[in-house]
């Protein structure tokens, strides 16, 4: 059994992947090869067949992530439907997924609304060890929770797109999908609830 994760942006080549290969990378590190999570990205409108955009792959690459070997593609109802979790770059992809599989509404987040739903309610982090319990328990909580920490910027559950722009807008789109991605990987497998593995270093990256 695996617990399906989703990442939805625009064109599929910049932000959703750089979140798909940023979480893979976290959990495998965390939990080793076999982790038990599939994790995914598609477009709205996406750039198929098209490759990381080459200013995300650089960010990609210089925290030791792996970027080759991706294809983007265009979301579909059934790809919606069978993610156990689905997160958005922002509320208007957010409500495009809704649009296209209305059922899927429980399970889709924006990534900073689901980062933060879950930062906000850490005394309710589930404490088992199991990965995939707890995955589903904070997906629980995160339904639970969503929007009771009160009114928000709307702003704040955004990732701007950096596509075709100066490469401190990939810096900045880095920055807020890394921060919750962490946020994520520390709720799903906190160090304390996993076996110690070997620290494996890269060129200065951890």
């Amino acid at each position: 059994m695996r617990f399906a994760v989703l990442f939805v942006c625009t064109g599929n080549i910049c932000r959703s992947p750089t979140a798909e290969r940023l979480l893979a990378h976290r959990l495998r590190d965390r939990l080793g090869p076999s982790m038990p999570f599939a994790v995914a990205s598609a477009g709205t409108g996406a750039l198929v067949g098209e490759p990381i955009y080459p200013d995300a792959e650089r960010l990609l690459i210089q925290n030791g992530v792996d970027g080759t070997g991706f294809a983007a593609r265009d979301i579909a109802k059934p790809m919606a439907e069978s993610a156990n979790l689905i997160l958005a770059m922002t509320r208007e992809h957010r409500a495009a997924v809704a649009r296209l599989a209305p059922r899927v509404l429980p399970k889709l987040f924006t990534l900073r609304e689901f980062a933060r739903t879950l930062d906000e309610n850490r005394d309710r982090w589930p404490t088992t060890s199991d990965p995939l319990a707890r995955a589903g328990a904070l997906l629980a909580l995160a339904q639970q929770r969503r929007g009771q920490g009160g009114p928000v910027d709307p702003s704040l559950d955004d990732v701007p797109d950096p596509y075709r722009r100066a490469p401190e807008r990939y810096d900045e789109a880095w920055a807020l999908i890394a921060a919750a991605v962490d946020t994520v990987v520390a709720a799903v497998a906190p160090t304390d609830a996993v076996a110690p593995r070997p620290v494996r270093r890269t060129d200065g990256a951890s």
